[in-house]
């Protein structure tokens, strides 16, 4: 990433000129980089740090590519944001972020997901 906050890796990616990503995680390093969005509210913020987290977590999209993952995607036909709809990995890293803002709503729009969730985290759900 230039001094600019500008990726040609994800330009590459994306196919996108000037791709300026909100925010990154590296899993070489374990980091989570975060471009201040001036505007974006708290919420937004700690949406997606959650986010990004999640994409640590799914190192190698392990958990992400799982035939699980996908059984509980089709069981639930839940997604929470529209970003969620790009690809496993996203649906997994905006899924959790839905998850840690408000669990108990996730348990009802989401619960195959979410029984998912917390058993990768290690939660036992009451």
């Amino acid at each position: 990433i230039d001094d600019l906050g500008k990726s040609p890796y994800w330009e590459f990616v994306f196919s996108v000129d000037n791709f300026n990503p909100y925010a990154y995680a590296e899993y070489t390093t374990g980091e989570i980089g975060y471009y201040s969005q001036d505007s974006a509210p708290l919420s937004y913020s700690i949406f997606t740090l959650y986010h990004e987290a999640a994409h640590l977590l799914d190192e190698n999209r392990t958990i992400s590519q799982s035939i699980e993952w996908q059984e509980a995607i089709d069981a639930d036909n839940f997604y929470p944001t529209d970003y969620s709809r790009e690809n496993n990995a996203e649906n997994f890293a905006e899924s959790l972020a839905y998850y840690f803002e408000d669990p108990e709503r996730s348990r009802r729009e989401s619960p195959q997901k979410t029984k998912y969730i917390e058993t990768v985290l290690g939660i036992i759900s009451k």
